[in-house]
């Protein structure tokens, strides 16, 4: 995905005007209020957005991403030890956690059943007992009730995206490609800057249901999330019994 590699300058500039990171982050502020430490790792942490704001808050924060090119822009503006490069299917740790947070959608790219219950066993591992699990995830039932294919363009200061989503039949269950080209605007034209292509994953409450208690996680809430394309919500899990 080269929106997260060698596109990152543009992820961590456009999408800084495409979701409201201070909203979001009251929301989490808000769910982990009740936390013993304030101890909290971020999967999928990209380029600091959120970082940023629980650091500068006074939690125990620890971020992973999975590609160097978001994390080098984090390490740019915030303490270099409080990222590690990693993949949350296969993350290990000694430390134990009050909260694991998978944040801006990074379900999504989960595609398979398999990746999802080998992601859901490593967050039960590296949370204390009691511990809160929570992330956004696409609305399975509304996306593909009336799946639109049609060509979105979107801009954001000298930055413009157009993308285009079809579905997917042969990844899994509610999957579909996402396609994009990015352009920048120099003062008098848009010139292209590069493009990205993913296969990505919607869930229902369901599913997410059953994948969540298989890991031994107790449902707790599911909340609407404000988002400015596809419909999401936020799920929150507590730790509670032994992995199955």
């Amino acid at each position: 995905m080269k929106l997260y590699t060698s596109l990152a300058h543009i992820y961590h500039s456009m999408y800084q005007g495409l979701f409201d990171y201070d909203e979001e982050y009251q929301f989490y502020d808000r769910e982990l209020s009740a936390l013993p430490d304030n101890n909290v790792i971020e999967f999928g942490c990209g380029s600091g957005n959120l970082a940023k704001r629980f650091i500068d808050n006074g939690y125990l924060y620890q971020g992973v991403d999975l590609n160097r090119e978001m994390l080098d822009i984090a390490v740019s503006y915030l303490p270099k030890e409080k990222f590690s490069q990693g993949d949350m299917r296969h993350y290990k740790s000694d430390k134990k956690f009050d909260a694991c947070l998978i944040t801006g959608r990074s379900i999504s790219y989960l595609v398979s059943d398999e990746d999802v219950k080998m992601t859901f066993d490593a967050m039960h591992d590296c949370l204390d007992s009691g511990g809160l699990l929570i992330f956004d995830a696409i609305d399975a039932e509304k996306l593909f009730r009336d799946f639109d294919t049609s060509e979105k363009v979107l801009t954001v200061g000298k930055y413009k995206r157009q993308s285009r989503s079809v579905p997917n039949q042969t990844c899994g269950p509610w999957t579909w490609d996402w396609s994009s080209e990015y352009y920048i605007y120099d003062g008098h034209n848009y010139t292209h800057a590069g493009d990205d292509f993913a296969t990505v994953r919607a869930f229902t409450k369901d599913e997410l249901y059953e994948f969540l208690s298989q890991s031994g996680f107790e449902l707790v809430d599911m909340v609407a999330k404000n988002t400015y394309i596809w419909e999401d919500n936020f799920f929150i899990a507590r730790k509670h019994n032994p992995k199955i």
